[in-house]
Order: C-alpha cells, then sequence, then structure tokens
C-alpha cells in the first residue's frame, strides 16, 4: 500500500547565486571585471536574483514554523531585473562600476534554453 505524502515542502527559486562560493553569474561577473574585461550581458531576460544565503534562511524558517503551510513555495529575494541589471546593480555594490564597460549583448547565445520572464510569484 502506497501512502499519501501530506507534510513536505517544495521550494522553488530563481536565479539563486552566492558571493562567497561556487561558480555562478555573481562571482563570474566580478571576477571579470577585476580583470578590467569588457562584459557583455543580455537584457532580454527578467528574473529575480536570490541570494543562496536568504535562501537558507527562508528555509530554516519554515521548516522551524510551528504553523507549517505544507506544499510548494515560491522564493526569492523579490527585485524583478534583467541579468544586464543585475551586473550593473553588482558592479556599483562592489564599487566595479567606473572600471569596467558594461555592455548590452545582441544576439545572446547559450547551450541552455532559458525563458524571456522567470519572475515567480511569492508564496
Amino acid at each position: 500500500i502506497q501512502e499519501i505524502l501530506t507534510d513536505y515542502f517544495i521550494v522553488r527559486t530563481s536565479w539563486l547565486y552566492s558571493k562567497k562560493h561556487g561558480k555562478n553569474f555573481y562571482r563570474t561577473i566580478l571576477e571579470k571585471a577585476r580583470k578590467k574585461e569588457v562584459l557583455y550581458v543580455t537584457d532580454e531576460q527578467i528574473g529575480c536574483p536570490t541570494d543562496a544565503g536568504n535562501l537558507a534562511v527562508y528555509i530554516l524558517n519554515l521548516i522551524a514554523h510551528t504553523n507549517k503551510n505544507f506544499g510548494i513555495q515560491h522564493f526569492t529575494d523579490n527585485e524583478v531585473m534583467t541579468w544586464y541589471d543585475f551586473a550593473q546593480k553588482m558592479l556599483q555594490e562592489n564599487g566595479l562600476a567606473k572600471r569596467v564597460r558594461l555592455e548590452k549583448a545582441k544576439n545572446y547565445r547559450t547551450f541552455a534554453i532559458r525563458p524571456k520572464n522567470s519572475v515567480l510569484k511569492q508564496s
């Protein structure tokens, strides 16, 4: 007999990045900016960049909360922007905006097929 699982969390997020760990858009842009490379970034896709630390805190709070709202949850840092806007913001936050040229990419090509709009509605 198969039991039905009723107490579960599925947490969906988008554009996950870490300032400290792993290979991701945030760290790649800053690395290239420090080398003073010209940065070509698309403005054809929108989403909500989400810091991995903020997601971790959200998940821990979700688990610890006594009134558990089980099911599918959406979590992002809730600021809608393009990849270009995100790159611009991180360069400014890290004092690199004047050291590097940021260009909007034309005909942005990638092996991964991504939606033009990946904004998640918050749960």
